[in-house]
């Protein structure tokens, strides 16, 4: 027997790993697995998004979030006069325009009007659009913003 050797390690084998080593491995990999999947998920386009249907859910309930604060975003900075009245209604058409393109696929930002009204979107969002048409090119009323972030915003909040 060498001399440096303590005699204990003759007398008991090796420990072996704590179970609780295992279960924080499995958890780890899982946790990871769980991020990656979930990182694919949060790129993945509004379009493809759209026909999953679990994921359609969660995809709506955020869109109406995100939109119902940015409108509510567009009606403070008018209110506040850090917009003038016809940006408010440009900046009102553009983020409805492209609510309806998140929510249907409809190229909403390139039709007038006429297209909206002789498309299966909603009878809501012709009426959005109609509300905030005359502001954007003519001068009106200031007071007139708040009604048509309401319409955008029950529009949206209601859409089906």
């Amino acid at each position: 027997m060498p001399e440096d050797a303590n005699y204990v390690d003759y007398l008991f084998g090796p420990l072996t790993y704590s179970a609780w080593w295992v279960v924080s491995a499995l958890f780890v990999v899982l946790l990871i697995a769980a991020w990656i999947a979930g990182v694919w998920v949060w790129t993945l386009p509004v379009d493809v998004l759209r026909g999953i249907p679990v994921i359609r859910t969660v995809t709506f309930k955020v869109l109406r979030f995100k939109f119902i604060r940015t409108l509510n975003g567009i009606e403070r900075s008018h209110r506040d006069g850090l917009v003038t009245t016809r940006d408010a209604f440009h900046d009102i058409s553009r983020v409805f325009r492209l609510y309806v393109r998140f929510r249907t696929g409809y190229q909403a930002r390139e039709m007038t009007a006429t297209d909206v009204a002789n498309s299966p979107l909603s009878p809501a969002a012709l009426n959005v659009l109609l509300m905030a048409y005359p502001g954007q090119f003519n001068e009106v009323d200031p007071r007139t913003v708040p009604a048509v972030v309401d319409a955008a915003r029950t529009a949206v909040a209601t859409w089906t």
